[in-house]
């Protein structure tokens, strides 16, 4: 659990592996940062954000992966991605709301398909997430 003073700003990353971020208790601003190996491919083996804001107060920092500015979109979505092809859109990433819960995947190797490098993040509690909630440049 995380646990911050108001009007601090924290620079969040779990690391390699399968981790559980609880930022229910920060009263700053939270950046997740998240960079290639972060995170599993899948939804079983994505880091699990509990707490995450979205809507100008807590950001996802993707700058680490240098996406075109032709890329920099979130793609909507009702249903988890399963690697078919053309699932992204176009965008770098995805978010699938489903039942009051955001799973967000990023296509780091822009193949257009959740797979293997593909990062997964699974923000529990979150409704949505859209491009002014990620940090791209």
């Amino acid at each position: 659990v995380l646990t911050s003073v108001a009007g601090s700003l924290n620079n969040i990353s779990g690391g390699a592996g399968i981790d559980n971020l609880n930022l229910t208790a920060s009263a700053g601003d939270d950046r997740l940062v998240l960079n290639l190996g972060d995170t599993g491919a899948t939804v079983a083996t994505g880091d699990t954000v509990t707490g995450f804001l979205a809507a100008g107060t807590d950001v996802i920092d993707l700058r680490g992966f240098g996406f075109d500015v032709a890329l920099q979109a979130v793609t909507a979505m009702r249903a988890a991605l399963n690697g078919t092809a053309n699932e992204f859109a176009g965008a770098a990433v995805v978010a699938a709301a489903i039942g009051g819960n955001t799973t967000l995947y990023v296509d780091t190797n822009g193949d257009n398909k959740l797979g293997a490098g593909d990062l997964v993040a699974n923000l529990i509690g979150t409704a949505a997430v859209v491009a002014a909630d990620i940090l791209w440049a």
